[in-house]
């Protein structure tokens, strides 16, 4: 083999790498609102425990490598800690008002802002067949939406705020793609949870309604949901660097399927045939842009691990 072509299977290896790192991400995300849901605890709170955690865990990981926070370091994950709290500050709220099938599938709009910002700040070119499998995909997750919005645990003002929360996630998505060209995965990610643990913390003890934990379930609960999430994050962080923007985005298509399914399962959330229909439409779109990652042109350059 050649030795350009060896260099070009390299990198195909890695993107194929990072699209399933983005699709585990988006599979671990699926599991958060309905352990959000079920725990007893305000979305502040929530929130509190998620980045306070998260923030631990990702800094234990980095000192054991051998790394460490810095200060420009820090200052540069501030964009992407504030979004992300601000995102899990809404959704958590969100979930407590809304379906879960709602709350996720809004969240899993991201494409939509994604694509108006990221060819002016990342030249990344979308052909006109991918925005159509993006617009398929899109179209699902309205199905969904349509199909909750006569059951009983469906709110407007809680749709509301998972559309708070979805630009949040967009922002955090661009902020974390831009932090990543210049650091890497655990060293980004312990800075940006720590920020968004610090942000959160004053408007958890003046708003929230308390940060008690009144049994080891309530405890076991909130340990997954900053632990399982914080995996998901590693996956996405780390692949930032090898997908083009959009495609990561449209990969958190598939988080509906996961929390619709686990609602279900766990709440008994009705899944109407137009939530069925819509889920099958999301599956099917993010399969061909995952498959299409073959044929994409690919500018990957050395980027930090």
């Amino acid at each position: 083999m050649a030795p350009h072509e060896g260099h070009l299977s390299s990198r195909m290896r890695t993107r194929r790498l990072a699209v399933s790192a983005g699709a585990g991400a988006a599979l671990s995300w699926g599991l958060a609102p309905t352990l959000a849901k079920w725990l007893a605890l305000d979305g502040l709170s929530l929130a509190f425990y998620r980045m306070w955690l998260g923030a631990a865990v990702t800094m234990v990981l980095l000192y054991l490598r051998g790394g460490r926070l810095t200060r420009e370091c820090v200052l540069a994950s501030v964009p992407g800690g504030l979004a992300l709290v601000s995102d899990a500050s809404l959704f958590f709220t969100a979930v407590k008002l809304t379906t879960v099938s709602n709350a996720t599938v809004i969240c899993s709009l991201i494409p939509v802002p994604i694509l108006l910002v990221t060819p002016r700040m990342f030249g990344e070119r979308v052909k006109l067949h991918d925005l159509g499998w993006v617009a398929a995909a899109l179209g699902g997750v309205s199905l969904v939406v349509y199909g909750s919005s006569g059951t009983l645990n469906w709110s407007p003002k809680g749709d509301l705020l998972a559309v708070g929360s979805m630009l949040s996630f967009a922002a955090y998505f661009i902020a974390s793609k831009r932090a990543r060209q210049s650091m890497g995965t655990l060293e980004y990610q312990s800075a940006m949870m720590l920020v968004g643990a610090i942000a959160v913390t004053p408007a958890a003890l003046i708003f929230g309604t308390g940060l008690a934990m009144n049994s080891a379930g309530v405890a076991l609960g909130v340990g997954l949901l900053a632990l399982v999430p914080s995996i998901g994050h590693l996956l996405m962080n780390w692949a930032h660097p090898h997908l083009e923007l959009w495609v990561a985005a449209t990969l958190t298509s598939t988080m509906p399927v996961v929390a619709a399914l686990l609602a279900l399962a766990v709440f008994k959330e009705p899944i109407v045939p137009w939530q069925m229909a819509g889920m099958l439409v999301v599956v099917v779109a993010v399969v061909k842009i995952a498959m299409r990652t073959d044929q994409m042109k690919i500018g990957l350059t050395g980027h930090p691990s």
